[in-house]
């Protein structure tokens, strides 16, 4: 964390992380500055491992699993909601290939649609084994975003396709990858 304003944009989102209460999030229990220049967090210690390696290693999840796991998510971002708003809204806040085009254009423009774009990916990436806007370079995986096509699970990966009919019929896939 380079800056001044770096550091206190992590301070601040540590904060904001300490303050949700869900068991589908993860604890943190302090955070702050040592000295002038040296940020820490004290978080809980989870045993296990992540959705990233988990897939890595088993390959796409099947449907039910992958849904349950993104429910899991939802649960947890539903709790973060009611607060206020404590990051800087102009500032840039993930990673880019998890970022919605609306983030990377204009950060104070922000809202829950950001957060289901971000979890369209997620599901993309469990049921496929990839994320499709990733890349090497940052430039490129922006450009991804705002520019290139949008992926297609049902081409990616053809057996989910039936299985997620039902969630299509109610409307439910409709927010993702639309901008």
């Amino acid at each position: 964390v380079n800056s001044p304003e770096a550091r206190a944009r992590f301070c601040l989102e540590a904060r904001a992380g300490a303050a949700l209460r869900s068991p589908h999030t993860l604890r943190i229990y302090d955070a702050g500055l040592l000295g002038s220049e040296e940020c820490f967090i004290v978080m809980e210690r989870l045993e296990g491992q992540n959705l990233q390696e988990l897939v890595r290693e088993r390959g796409p999840l099947p449907v039910d699993v992958a849904v349950n796991y993104v429910l899991q998510a939802c649960t947890g971002l539903a709790g973060s909601r009611g607060s206020a708003r404590l990051t800087n809204p102009r500032s840039p806040v993930g990673s880019p290939c998890y970022q919605s085009p609306e983030q990377m254009q204009n950060a104070a423009d922000v809202d829950e649609r950001a957060d289901i774009w971000a979890l369209g990916l997620v599901l993309f990436e469990l049921l496929t084994g990839y994320n499709p806007f990733e890349t090497d370079s940052i430039s490129e995986t922006c450009w991804r975003v705002l520019q290139g096509p949008r992926p297609s699970l049902s081409e990616a990966q053809p057996r989910v396709d039936a299985a997620l009919e039902l969630f299509e019929e109610v409307g439910a896939l409709d927010a993702l990858f639309v901008p």
